[in-house]
């Protein structure tokens, strides 16, 4: 692994750098978490509060097969499900990995809430209530921001601890 020996005022002025960067980084990400988890919560409560359910029809659109690193395979299903509403038609994709669509596959129909007032506005009933409700809201973010605290503190200890090492050190100048 790369090992940079620095100098120790060197070692100092890295580590306050990195401690900075990763703190707006970790406060970039989480306003990003946070701004997408209230608009997926604004839309859902939205198409749940003036909700009408329907079974759509369910079709496979797309089907892309993405071959990684030693052998891996990735696929990635595309869906499209169909309504009507008001005389219109109605039509809304998603796309789901492939143990997640393994309970599309073979659907015919999906449960789908839209929004009487704009029959547009819809989606999965299943992820609509998950989505507007406060607690499970709360939990992922919870989660999120935990997981994050961690994430930057791993990077800032990777970058001041193995990346950059203090070669005045006798511990880590091994």
């Amino acid at each position: 692994m790369l090992k940079i020996k620095v100098q120790d005022r060197t070692h100092q002025f890295i580590s306050v750098i990195s401690k900075y960067l990763c703190l707006i980084g970790f406060l970039g990400t989480v306003g990003f978490f946070a701004y997408t988890m209230v608009n997926n919560y604004r839309e859902a409560t939205t198409i749940m509060n003036d909700a009408a359910i329907v079974d759509a029809d369910l079709m496979l659109t797309d089907f892309n097969i993405e071959e990684g690193r030693k052998g891996r395979v990735k696929a990635e299903y595309e869906f499209t499900y169909s309504y009507e509403a008001n005389g219109q038609t109605f039509e809304k994709s998603f796309t789901a990995s492939e143990k997640s669509a393994e309970k599309y596959v073979d659907q015919a129909t999906i449960p789908v809430a839209y929004a009487k007032s704009n029959p547009a506005l819809s989606g999965k009933l299943s992820q609509l209530e998950k989505n507007s409700s406060l607690s499970s809201l709360t939990w992922r973010g919870l989660g999120s921001l935990l997981g994050l605290m961690f994430l930057a503190a791993v990077i800032h200890a990777l970058i001041t601890g193995v990346l950059f090492i203090n070669k005045d050190d006798p511990e880590q100048t091994t």
